[in-house]
């Protein structure tokens, strides 16, 4: 399943056994070390002019040696964690900062630059990050729904039959991220629904605990993290699909969840949080591109999505305005172009990696 070419144009997917690495002491995860190892096997032909990294665990701190092993530019795309939950530990931060500095390009939002010049990084390395917007050709609502035999096993309760209304829950888990809301607000609904939840294989035990211990576990099931290429199966198959993040400590994070649900044509419900950081701007109304709710107010959160679920033609009104909406006002081909134009300009400049 997972080993399927990538459908995208000009994109190749590299996978690889992840249980290749031989066991050692002292004991480590390796990851580094195999990320920076793949990307000198993958450019030992001298074919690349860039090496680009989003995150900087593990990615960004490979992608640095990487650069300065091939000899070639290294431009990083923050998370908000580089910054904030890791970027601030005296474990991590020292590192972090210090590879910021010697990057040859940091692609920021221009509300942090004032932050990247303060860590040291030069003005003239700084570069306004482009707006993420998905391919509409793959997260499109033309297509199959998935089907449960193409993704891993369950865990939880056996998949519903495709009658009964799917709720989707897709990426991290936590106390900021709604999933436990979304199941106390699903325990005070009647009507007959299942609600899955894709997200990391370890958190499935505290998810279906919770879930049990509202009562509702019988119509609760989870997947692990999957390729995005597998997600608008999933999109197209459920009925609402919920981005519920709240009071999240990382205030300059952006989510690409709501993005890649409206451009699939999915019904979003999505947080007050979310739609104020991220939507609002767009145009986005409640009640016709999409619905807004607090999480935390667990009754109305409970009112709205069994409103949805009762009215499928609102359901199908909203998705399709909701889609019309994305398309018109972002572009991924201006997506696209931006990195391009990015990555042009660092070649011709060929700025320095010190």
């Amino acid at each position: 399943m997972l080993s399927e070419p990538c459908a995208w144009s000009g994109v190749k997917v590299r996978f690889v056994d992840p249980d290749v690495c031989p066991p050692q002491l002292p004991a480590s995860d390796k990851f580094v070390s195999r990320v920076t190892s793949l990307a000198m096997e993958e450019a030992a032909d001298g074919a690349y002019d860039v090496v680009f990294s989003h995150y900087m665990e593990p990615y960004g701190v490979a992608a640095f040696l990487g650069s300065r092993l091939l000899g070639i530019p290294w431009v990083h795309r923050h998370a908000g964690s580089d910054l904030v939950t890791l970027g601030e530990s005296p474990a991590l931060g020292p590192l972090y900062r210090e590879l910021l500095r010697t990057s040859s390009m940091v692609v920021a939002c221009p509300d942090l630059h004032d932050y990247f010049l303060s860590l040291g990084v030069r003005r003239e390395r700084l570069k306004a990050a482009p707006l993420f917007v998905p391919d509409p050709a793959v997260f499109s609502p033309e297509g199959p729904p998935a089907a449960w035999a193409n993704l891993p096993a369950v865990t939880g309760a056996p998949p519903p039959p495709d009658h009964v209304p799917l709720v989707l829950m897709y990426g991290k888990t936590g106390n900021h991220k709604g999933q436990v809301d979304l199941i106390r607000a699903a325990a005070q609904i009647k009507q007959s629904f299942f609600l899955l939840f894709v997200t990391s294989s370890v958190r499935h035990e505290w998810l279906l605990r919770q879930a049990a211990h509202f009562g509702i576990e019988s119509g609760v099931a989870c997947l692990p993290f999957l390729p995005n290429w597998l997600i608008p199966g999933l999109i197209r198959r459920s009925a609402v699909a919920c981005q519920l993040e709240h009071d999240f400590p990382i205030r300059l994070h952006r989510s690409a969840i709501p993005y890649e649900i409206m451009t699939c044509g999915g019904c979003l419900m999505v947080s007050t949080e979310i739609y104020g950081k991220q939507l609002k701007w767009l145009g986005a109304e409640d009640g016709t591109h999409l619905c807004v709710v607090a999480p935390v107010e667990v009754d109305s959160l409970a009112r709205t999505l069994d409103h949805l679920l009762r009215e499928a033609s609102l359901r199908q009104r909203i998705a399709e305005q909701g889609r019309q909406l994305i398309l018109q006002a972002t572009s991924h081909a201006a997506f696209v172009r931006g990195y391009e134009q990015l990555f042009a300009e660092l070649r011709s400049q060929q700025c320095p990696t010190t």
